[in-house]
């Protein structure tokens, strides 16, 4: 049913021995989590099923900008060692350049080690990205999510002063949606009401230019006298008019065209563009698995 799955949450960390200490945003996550979003790093590796064991060596990885900023891009970054609430982390890796995670703003990456032994019913506290299979439909994953769900209840025993039939009672179950939805909401229609209020805009723009070409042309009656006088035609007059408001909505045309080009431009080449995208055959979901919650993103 899915390709990959991870779970990721994030905190902030204190991290001393580079310069002066600071607090760093870093997100947390298991070890399948840049597999599930196609991301290879750009140095170094990424974390492996090791890496989430509790009694192995701590890791961790740098964004594109802190491993700039903090390490001035030196590729012997590797294998260093920084400190991050006390505990050293050796650096296995650096993630590319311009990578994002949904709008979290975070410059660490730790893996997120816990003990499964100890795993109980009620951490809600965490979120996931999957990957469909091609061909698996939201409906599909709805059911195997709650179909996982149910068997949780027999997997993991509850925290003390709690029971099992507590969270079947609940009635809790999956809620999958795309991230595209997750970070827009319903884009389409604060779209269109975002052209029609420009439509609005536009069509009041252009009674005041009617109206500043009427106060322009009654400014001109004198001009226009003496041109009827010495044999100028009406229809000429009109024709001579009509050819300047042309010219002057062609000009404001023109130059519409090329603001437009250059917002459009603008756009499809910033990573906000992927998110309207049409969809692939391969989704990417994002969810709060304990908590009931999925949310789609396209791969």
């Amino acid at each position: 049913m899915f390709e990959d799955l991870a779970m990721w949450g994030e905190s902030s960390y204190s991290v001393t021995g580079l310069a002066e200490p600071e607090e760093v945003l870093s997100l947390s996550a298991t070890h399948r989590l840049l597999p599930a979003l196609k991301v290879q790093p750009a140095l170094g590796r990424a974390f492996t099923e090791a890496d989430d064991q509790p009694k192995w060596v701590r890791t961790a990885m740098l964004t594109d900008g802190y491993w700039r900023s903090r390490f001035g891009g030196d590729p012997a970054v590797l294998g260093r060692r920084i400190i991050a609430d006390g505990d050293a982390y050796e650096v296995v890796g650096v993630l590319p350049k311009g990578f994002q995670f949904m709008d979290r703003k975070f410059s660490l990456l730790f893996p997120m080690r816990f003990n499964r032994a100890e795993v109980q019913l009620g951490n809600f506290s965490y979120q996931g990205v999957a990957r469909l299979k091609p061909g698996v439909t939201l409906e599909q994953a709805n059911a195997e999510v709650a179909r996982l769900m149910q068997r949780s209840m027999q997997l993991f025993p509850p925290p003390p002063g709690f029971s099992t039939q507590m969270f079947e009672d609940a009635r809790m179950g999956p809620n999958l949606r795309s991230l595209k939805q997750d970070l827009l909401g319903d884009a389409g229609k604060t779209l269109w009401l975002l052209m029609a209020t420009v439509g609005l805009v536009l069509l009041i723009t252009c009674a005041n230019i009617s109206n500043l070409l009427l106060v322009r042309a009654e400014g001109r009656q004198d001009e226009l006298a003496i041109r009827a006088a010495l044999g100028a035609g009406w229809g000429r007059i009109a024709r001579e008019l009509s050819l300047e408001s042309l010219l002057l909505g062609l000009a404001g045309g023109a130059l519409g065209l090329l603001v437009a080009y250059a917002v459009i431009t603008a756009f499809t080449t910033s990573g906000f563009s992927q998110l309207f995208r049409p969809q692939c055959n391969h989704r990417v979901h994002l969810a709060g698995l304990a908590g009931g919650q999925v949310r789609d993103a396209q791969g």
